[in-house]
Order: C-alpha cells, then structure tokens, then sequence
C-alpha cells in the first residue's frame, strides 16, 4: 500500500508568516499615527490661522487693542479643537489651540508653532493654578500666621528651593509647641484642595522628628473645622541639610463657612525656644492631587497679577 504525503506549513514557515504580519501591522499602525498626526496639526494651524484673522477684522474698529475673549470674535471650541487665550496691551494676544494631544499657538505676531502660550495648558492637559501668593518669600513673610510666641523672618539664603529666599520660623518660646500657619487665602467650602512645600531644619536646631500638617479653615481668625480626606505625605525625620516635602492631597475643606484656609504646621516635640524650620516653594492648588511645584517664574507659567504677590498659572511641570 502506498502512502501519500501530506503537505503543508512547517514551523519555520509559520514563524516567518506571524513576524512578516506582525512587520506589516506595525507599519500600518505607525503610518495611520503619523497621517493622524499631520491632520491634527492642520486642524489646529488652520483654526489658529482663522482666529488670528478674525481678531485683525476686529482690530480694524479697535485699533491698539485685543478682544477680551474668543467668543467677542466669534471663535469657540468645537469637538475637535479648543482654545486658549490671553489678551495683552497694544494688540497683543496669544492664543493655544489643541486637538487631541496636539497644540499649537500662534500670537499677534507669529505664525501657528508648536506648544503652548505661557500659563496654558498643553497637550489636552489643563493648565494649573498656584493659589499661594509669593510662594517662595520673595516679598514678605506677611502671609504666615505664628502661634506660641513664634517668630518668622526672610532668609537671603544660597540654598533657597525656589528663587533666593526662605522663611525661618522660629519656636520663639521654651515649653510651648511651634505652631504656623502658610497661606491663610480663601476657599471654597466643602471643596477639593492640594498642598505641598518644602521644609528642612533652621542652622542649628537640634530636633529631628517628623511634621504633622493639616489644612484648616478660618473664620475672621478662628478656627472652624479641618479638612478631611487628607493623604499626608511627611518626611522622616527632618533634615537640616536638604529640602524635603510635604505633600497633602485629596484633601476636602469642611462645609461651613469661612474666609480663608491655612496649612497649619505642628511639629510633634517640644523644641528648645531656639529650634525653628525653614519653608519654601509653597504650591495650594484646587484638586484631589498635586504636581511638581511650579510658579510664575516657572517655565511657561505667568503671574496673574502682582509678581511674587499673586496667584500663577501654567502647565504641569
């Protein structure tokens, strides 16, 4: 009897076949990407193109000025693109226009780029707001709030986390607790709120244990509740030669009313009256987390108003 042969693929063959498709596949992915990609940036070139055109129409009956916002030349977000804008003196503006991770910007006097205006967000992610005024004590030390005979001054250090300052809180008195305050502002009840700074130990002070921080509300001065939900990251234990963090997050403010709300700081020993802290690059946002600290000297971020003396804004660092 004789038998036939069966043909077919052998397992070299099946491999070349599964890695030629798995070639071809990746190929395509990449190619359907980029084409996405290119339409992307001519989805949002044109429409900033289109904007910049409409506000110069508009600047023909308003010379020297800018629009106040988008919507006053007809230009909104639509399910592909959204904007951002910012209206300067003299005519000036910029305008961020993003369509999926894709950002573009263009000014009054440039043509569409890629990135972002400072203090907007970039690449479908929503710019973020510092909410500590003079976050790095370049100006003053009148936003800290001391307790227990506490003292505070601005430290012209080499050191400094962020700008050229510090603030060094000093106990101040023997046998009590050194208690401070950061950044009474006002706030929102019943909201989400973040906070961080950096701290490290005062030259010469001896304690080493951990801080405990909480976000507390206040009316006219007084206390009336403290924020819940915390997530409270300390370090362990301080150090007297490097910046460490404290990190708040998730935070909710109480639901009561009030007119401001402070990082109240109570180390857990009591320190000799000359033991103190050093505090710096202080960042309050509104959100169930925080970022890397960032300010208007920050790259791409703005001052919205006063600097070192207002809130800032600008992307995720």
């Amino acid at each position: 009897m004789k038998h036939r042969h069966q043909s077919g693929f052998t397992i070299v063959e099946l491999l070349i076949v599964i890695v030629v498709i798995g070639i071809l596949a990746a190929i395509t992915i990449v190619a359907y990407n980029g084409i996405q990609d290119r339409a992307r940036v001519s989805s949002v070139s044109s429409a900033l193109s289109q904007a910049a055109k409409k506000i110069s129409v508009w600047q023909v009956d308003n010379p020297n000025t800018s629009p106040p916002d988008l919507s006053a030349v007809g230009v909104t977000n639509s399910s592909d693109v959204s904007y951002q804008y910012t209206a300067g003196t003299n005519g000036v503006y910029c305008i961020t226009a993003t369509a999926g991770i894709t950002s573009y910007k263009i000014t009054e006097s440039t043509k569409p780029t890629a990135g972002g205006c400072a203090g907007h967000g970039v690449g479908g992610v929503g710019a973020v707001t510092n909410y500590a005024v003079n976050p790095s004590y370049e100006t003053t030390t009148a936003t800290t709030a001391l307790y227990n005979g506490a003292t505070v001054t601005r430290q012209l250090v080499a050191y400094a986390d962020s700008g050229s300052y510090v603030a060094r809180i000093t106990k101040g008195t023997a046998g009590s607790t050194l208690t401070f305050m950061i950044y009474p502002i006002p706030w929102t009840a019943n909201s989400s709120i973040s906070a961080r700074f950096k701290v490290r130990l005062s030259p010469g002070t001896t304690a080493t244990n951990t801080l405990t921080p909480t976000i507390q509300a206040y009316q006219s001065g007084s206390g009336v509740g403290a924020a819940t939900g915390c997530s409270v990251q300390t370090p362990n234990p301080l150090s007297a030669s490097s910046w460490s963090d404290v990190i708040l997050q998730g935070c909710t403010t109480p639901n009561v009313t009030m007119n401001s709300i402070g990082v109240m700081v109570v180390p857990g020993q009591l320190w000799a009256a000359t033991d103190g802290v050093e505090i710096d690059s202080i960042m309050i946002t509104n959100g169930s987390t925080i970022g890397t600290f960032g300010y208007g000297d920050s790259p791409n971020w703005v001052w919205n108003g006063t600097i070192n003396g207002s809130t800032s804004t600008g992307p995720p660092l």
